[in-house]
């Protein structure tokens, strides 16, 4: 029996507006006083209606949608924190407060330091009300407990194994998951030497990994993987 057609946007629009509102309570940036929920909702209802063609719709929608929420929360609180946030809070001679373990408090002695005041504090100052270190648990915090790498790369793997023809994603496999040298992969795809001066299998394995990398950017910046 074959599926029935993909409902548009609009069809759908009340159940992912009920997974969206479902995340409400994820938005807890109380010191972006000019950025609520219902400004951050319409964003969410803009980039779902924009990325509409990659659910597939032999799938629930609701788990897609809620996947596809989460992750532009995720992505909006890093843009309006930790891209403009003093490089100290990742740097590994941070200390806490005002602290550095290299030059004692934080300051423009440190090129980093320099850099950020020169070029991006004006920014910070005006995007935050209040400093980023007193939301820890909004957001470094907050972010981290929600992470969950291995779930992500698997489903990263699974993402590009739809994009890839079975023999780019047979050498996927061999390079990015199981760590084979490129010669080895050839070798064990059973590939001839091309000649002399090549490695065994050069052409088709460089035009895989060429193609591999343009699949996997695409699927990465497209925001749907949620790690």
């Amino acid at each position: 029996m074959p599926n029935p057609p993909k409902p548009t946007f609009e069809e759908s629009y009340d159940l992912i507006r009920i997974q969206v509102e479902k995340r409400r309570a994820k938005w807890t940036l109380s010191s972006i006083n000019w950025l609520d929920f219902d400004d951050i909702a319409q964003i969410i209802y803009a980039h779902i209606h924009k990325k509409w063609h990659l659910w597939d719709h032999t799938r629930p929608l609701a788990p897609w949608v809620s996947r596809v929420t989460s992750n532009q929360i995720s992505n909006l609180i890093k843009t309006h924190y930790s891209n403009f946030s003093r490089p100290c809070l990742h740097c590994p001679a941070y200390e806490g407060e005002n602290l550095c373990s290299v030059y004692e408090i934080q300051c423009v002695k440190c090129p980093l330091y320099e850099y950020w005041v020169k070029s991006r504090q004006a920014a910070y100052n005006i995007k935050i009300t209040l400093p980023i270190d007193t939301h820890a648990n909004e957001v470094e915090n907050k972010t981290a407990e929600n992470v969950n790498i291995e779930k992500g790369v698997q489903e990263m793997h699974r993402e590009i194994e739809k994009a890839l023809k079975p023999i780019e994603w047979s050498i996927y496999k061999c390079i990015y998951i199981n760590h084979l040298s490129d010669r080895d992969t050839a070798t064990k795809l059973g590939y001839k030497t091309s000649g002399e001066s090549r490695e065994a299998g050069y052409r088709t394995i460089a035009a895989a990994k060429k193609k591999i990398i343009q699949v996997a950017t695409k699927i990465a910046y497209s925001g749907d993987i949620e790690f």
